[in-house]
């Protein structure tokens, strides 16, 4: 017998849908007056799924009967936060998450240990998302400052690490983690940080994010927002079906040799 979901209660309208589920929206040109970037880590520089998707295939193969949404959903609003404010140590979250799916405590012991390996094998294998690294080399040329920013348990030296490893360090003034900002967006301080790191106005600078709640904490904040593999209701400034298209979106745009 299949293990059986036991979060239907906490499931409404729209949260089976897959993350990536994107609406035909048009790019938008924002005002010519954005001097800087704050760009979100997972889901816009790399694919921040991969490890998700991973575990939720495995957990279906033991017969979890959930589909991805609904199972994101509900590890997103219980635990992830707590893990990346540096509250919860992952693998007793994920623990405390399987259990109350309803998986068998040697279920659990499995699928931690397995997770452990496969999720640090996973992130040193991870590749920055397509057109990623020359649109940002571009913006270092055009006088764009840039600012990294992720919702991590990880330090921002660990994530610098990261970029650096992607060839995308030098790119980034600064990086900023949730974990030691003690802050998850949308709580404001998330990109406060960042604006000052910038030294620009909020005015001055856009958000580059994928989640609904993270845009509209930028819009909150005085913040121009720019949508990239952004969720069905996301709102925002502008919205990007290729990350290059952002250069256009901020009044930078690419060189015909590199749009094409």
């Amino acid at each position: 017998m299949g293990t059986r979901l036991l979060w239907p209660h906490r499931l409404w309208a729209g949260a089976g849908q897959s993350p990536s589920v994107r609406f035909p929206r048009l790019p938008v040109r924002l005002p010519n007056k954005i001097g800087g970037l704050l760009i979100e880590y997972g889901g816009v520089l790399y694919d921040d799924t991969v490890w998700h998707r991973w575990l939720w295939q495995l957990l279906s193969r033991l017969g979890l009967q959930a589909n991805f949404g609904a199972f994101f959903h509900v590890w997103k609003e219980d635990y992830l936060d707590d893990i990346h404010l540096g509250r919860r140590e992952l693998c007793e979250a994920l623990r405390c998450f399987l259990l109350s799916a309803g998986l068998s405590r040697g279920q659990t012991d499995e699928v931690v240990t397995a997770c452990r390996s496969r999720r640090m094998q996973l992130e040193e294998e991870t590749k920055p998302l397509p057109a990623v690294k020359p649109t940002l080399r571009h913006f270092q040329k055009t006088g764009i400052a840039l600012v990294a920013s992720g919702e991590s348990e990880h330090s921002a030296e660990t994530l610098r690490c990261r970029l650096r490893k992607s060839g995308l360090d030098e790119l980034f003034g600064a990086v900023v983690s949730s974990s030691g900002l003690g802050a998850v967006k949308p709580n404001p301080i998330s990109y406060l940080a960042a604006i000052e790191e910038l030294k620009l106005s909020a005015q001055n600078v856009a958000y580059v994010g994928h989640d609904a709640k993270a845009l509209q904490g930028a819009a909150q904040v005085g913040m121009y927002t720019i949508a990239f593999n952004f969720d069905q209701d996301v709102e925002a400034d502008a919205y990007l079906h290729h990350f290059e298209e952002l250069a256009e979106a901020v009044g930078k745009p690419l060189p015909i040799s590199m749009a094409s």
